[in-house]
């Protein structure tokens, strides 16, 4: 919810610059971890490819979707729609674009 992150794995799709860093920044984030999900009512729970559409959040409060803004690891985007954190979701990712963290090292 919230985030664009560059392709690592999408068929018939070449790999995107950062993908496959995003991708492994995520599942050392998330992998064995137990999460809570929150829907944004602004912006519905799947996307037009199915895709499930949620806030991200660790049980230490930590809310991923943010967290890989800040690494550099995806762009804030709401697809033209509202979002609840979209202020900030766009400030950490400016941040992380201006240091040049993650992708945007490429």
């Amino acid at each position: 919810m919230g985030i664009n992150a560059p392709e690592s794995v999408k068929e018939d799709a070449p790999m995107e610059c950062g993908g496959p860093e995003a991708s492994t920044f995520l599942h050392s984030l998330l992998d064995g971890q137990q999460v809570f999900l929150a829907a944004d009512p602004a912006q519905g729970v799947r996307d037009k490819y199915d895709r499930l559409l949620a806030y991200v959040w660790n049980t230490d409060g930590t809310l991923a979707n943010r967290t890989i803004l800040e690494q550099g690891h995806a762009e804030a985007t709401g697809y033209g729609k509202a979002f609840a954190y979209s202020e900030d979701f766009t400030a950490a990712a400016d941040q992380a674009r201006k240091s040049k963290a993650g992708r945007w090292n490429c």
